[in-house]
């Protein structure tokens, strides 16, 4: 293994070497469960403990349970007896196994053998990464093993991200595993880290960059990515690092494609996100698939749960969800946002959020939806209203069937609000249009000359000179 350097958990380490130690000093077995959010390190510590390990003279065995490997029943749990230069248990032991994948029973009481007797040359250390994802027969048998072989100098160190893992309620003898709970790192730590990989103490603006981390390894280390190859580059870092955003959608693709909808309706829509309106937003989807899908994001370590709604564990996975959208998908997201908030009743500037992100040009039912936005904030925020307004008008262009009627619609706010050189000029652009012959053929049912800036334009802007 690729000796690294783990800043900011010597007391997990020491405590999880300390299970290691004790089993080869005293021949017992013992165990521990490291927990914690996606990211916050527990797989870069077992490695750490792994490495020590071996150099203590113990055979170690990993495995990494996910999705994918769920469906190999025993797969993960017979690839770490094993794989790896310094097996657990040799080929010639460890091959005839994979037969009894189908007899649990003689599986667990056949691996259980194997391992009594490998013991008995060198003491054993299972590390067992993303728990929480183990098939069932693995699950089976590892719930039984660490009582079988109590009496047998075997350390079994499994990481989860949930505190609930059944198959470890019990271990040596009828003790239950010790626990331990991985929490953020430091401000110092991340700073070490980013010490570590740029070769200088990072600045003001880096550490502020580093500052949105929380504290989650992961983050801290795909942000300090980004930085390490724009320094390579001799340019500024511009937004959020490519590496950040890739490393989140590799996670995301992990995820069931309805839990994936969810985190990029969620990412879109801003937070908190009710689960009511998740129900609305993904209407293809039954309330129970839009729960089921918001477990699996929250034991993902994407979003968690909090009082009926869904949020980011990170603003930083949030922002890299979002900038991993394609800008059409975002954009009908957006746009389906803002239609809900809308019929809902919602704050205009709620609804306007979501609209100026969806509009694109010549889309008029999302310009009319911006201008309602804009009507409805002109009183509160006329400056606002005034952007919006213009925002809506400008989508649209001469000779669609709202443009005229928009067009009045703006000029009117913008005098309301003072904003009287915008509105001269979205006057000009209508009265140059109305008297346009091209368009005679369009305004056959108006008299010429019929349309001039309402009232309220006539009233505070003063004639140009």
């Amino acid at each position: 293994m690729v000796d690294v350097v783990l800043r900011g958990r010597s007391e997990p380490m020491a405590a999880a070497l300390g299970v290691v130690r004790k089993i080869i000093r005293t021949g017992q077995g013992d165990g521990l469960v490291i927990t914690g959010e996606a990211g916050i390190g527990k797989s870069a510590l077992l490695t750490a403990v792994l490495r020590e390990a071996g150099r203590l003279g113990a055979a170690c065995g990993t495995l990494r349970a996910d999705r994918i490997g769920r469906i190999v029943p025993g797969g993960p749990l017979l690839t770490a007896l094993r794989d790896g230069l310094d097996p657990v248990l040799a080929a010639e032991t460890a091959e005839p196994l994979a037969a009894l994948a189908g007899q649990p029973l003689r599986l667990l009481d056949a691996v259980a053998a194997a391992l009594e007797q490998r013991a008995v040359e060198r003491a054993i250390v299972i590390a067992i990464d993303d728990a929480q994802w183990l098939d069932d027969l693995s699950a089976f048998v590892l719930r039984s093993l660490p009582g079988r072989l109590a009496h047998s100098p075997v350390a079994w160190l499994a990481a989860a991200r949930t505190v609930d893992l059944p198959f470890l309620a019990g271990a040596a003898g009828d003790a239950p595993l010790c626990r331990l709970e991985l929490g953020p790192l430091a401000d110092g730590d991340i700073i070490a880290i980013a010490h570590d990989q740029l070769g200088a103490l990072p600045g003001t603006a880096t550490r502020q960059m580093l500052e949105q981390a929380g504290g989650n390894p992961f983050l801290a280390v795909q942000l300090i990515g980004g930085l390490r190859h724009a320094q390579a580059r001799g340019t500024d870092p511009d937004g959020l690092p490519g590496e950040l955003v890739r490393a989140v959608q590799r996670q995301l693709r992990t995820l069931p494609s309805q839990a994936v909808e969810l985190v990029r309706v969620a990412a879109v829509f801003g937070e908190p996100l009710p689960l009511d309106d998740a129900n609305e937003l993904l209407d293809g989807l039954s309330a129970q698939a839009v729960a089921e899908a918001a477990d699996e994001a929250i034991d993902a370590g994407m979003l968690s749960g909090e009082r009926g709604a869904l949020l980011f564990r990170h603003g930083l996975v949030r922002e890299s969800v979002y900038a991993g959208l394609p800008a059409r998908t975002r954009q009908f997201i957006h746009l389906t946002c803002a239609r809900h908030l809308r019929e809902a009743g919602s704050d205009a500037l709620a609804v306007a959020a979501h609209a100026r992100e969806a509009i694109t040009p010549g889309d008029e039912a999302v310009a009319l939806l911006l201008a309602d936005a804009a009507g409805e904030a002109v009183t509160s925020m006329p400056r606002t209203a005034a952007e919006l307004m213009l925002t809506a008008f400008g989508a649209l262009r001469p000779g669609q069937p709202n443009w005229l009627a928009l067009g009045e619609r703006c000029v009117k706010l913008l005098s309301l609000v003072q904003r009287c050189t915008d509105a001269l000029a979205v006057a000009d652009k209508l009265m140059a249009y109305v008297d346009d012959d091209e368009a005679a053929g369009r305004r056959k049912a108006r008299p010429s000359g019929s349309w001039s800036p309402p009232t309220p334009v006539r009233a505070c802007c003063r004639p140009r000179t």
